[in-house]
């Protein structure tokens, strides 16, 4: 825009080459200006990746460094909580000796009980044999028993029956015999009527002949 004004006034040509030259050089040097600074970036920019790569590593030896001194610490306290109950038990030692001597008194005293115990056992064992053969003898004279009750409760059944029978059939005979009694005390009454109708009838009879005479 700057040659053509210029142009439009006039100028000489010479002196538009001179100013596009100089123009031209600018650019270069700003050309040159941000291609060195993009150049400082990029460097800087590596520089700070290296150095931030280089935090990172040392943040992580670090921190292994600290996980490290904990375990340390750790294992330290492990140590030292062990040699305590280390002198715990030596100072307990005295006691747990003299324990472990009146166990072993107690221990000759239960062997002693032990031994008395099996003498008991061998006792017992012969009277629960003994107990064992009376129970057979008992159970086989139990088993006799209730084969023997079984076959009088068979016997009781059949007498039972047997008599039931023969109740009803004396039910049946005194019915019979009661119904017989009242019949014959009817025939009774019948007669005895028949009786006393012949006899009125004898003397009617003795009345008619003794008119029929006179």
């Amino acid at each position: 825009a700057r040659a053509v004004g210029l142009r439009a006034h006039g100028r000489p040509r010479a002196m538009e080459n001179g100013a596009g030259g100089a123009t031209v050089d600018k650019t270069r040097q700003v050309l040159d200006a941000l291609r060195a600074l993009h150049s400082h970036d990029e460097e800087v920019a590596s520089n700070i990746a290296k150095e931030s790569q280089a935090r990172e590593q040392a943040l992580q030896r670090a921190a292994e460094a600290e996980a490290q001194l904990k375990a340390e610490i750790d294992d330290h306290n492990a140590r030292k909580a062990e040699l305590e109950r280390a002198r715990a038990l030596a100072d307990q030692l005295p006691v747990l000796t003299r324990q472990i001597e009146e166990r072993e008194t107690e221990c000759e005293g239960l062997r002693q009980e032990i031994l008395e115990l099996k003498a008991q056992e061998v006792d017992a064992r012969k009277e629960v044999e003994d107990l064992s053969d009376s129970h057979m003898k008992a159970k086989t004279q139990l088993d006799a028993a209730l084969e023997a009750q079984e076959r009088y409760r068979s016997e009781y059944q059949l007498t039972r029956s047997a008599l039931e029978s023969a109740r009803k059939e004396i039910i049946k005979q005194q019915e019979s015999m009661i119904r017989y009694k009242e019949l014959m005390m009817d025939r009774d009454v019948e007669l005895e009527m028949i009786a006393k109708e012949l006899t009125s009838s004898s003397g009617l009879l003795a009345k008619v002949h003794k008119k029929v005479q006179q």
